[in-house]
């Protein structure tokens, strides 16, 4: 069974379409972090990490897209 629960991390109005809030959820060492995306009209959240190299997502100037937000990073 799951201990999957809900949390808010931001008013949709907070985040720019197109654009992205970075967030965390919990204390201590370990919390969650993750971003919300709006972006073509769609809100999507995902784990910040990088499942090839393990860091951030969002190491470049732009954030979490492309110079001209055409694409996700």
């Amino acid at each position: 069974m799951s201990d999957l629960q809900e949390h808010t991390v931001a008013q949709l109005a907070e985040i720019a379409e197109p654009g992205a809030l970075e967030f965390s959820v919990g204390d201590g060492d370990w919390p969650f972090r993750g971003v919300v995306v709006r972006w073509q009209g769609e809100v999507r959240a995902y784990e910040n990490v990088c499942p090839h190299a393990g860091h951030s997502l969002n190491l470049v100037p732009t954030g979490f897209f492309t110079p001209d937000y055409t694409q996700l990073i």
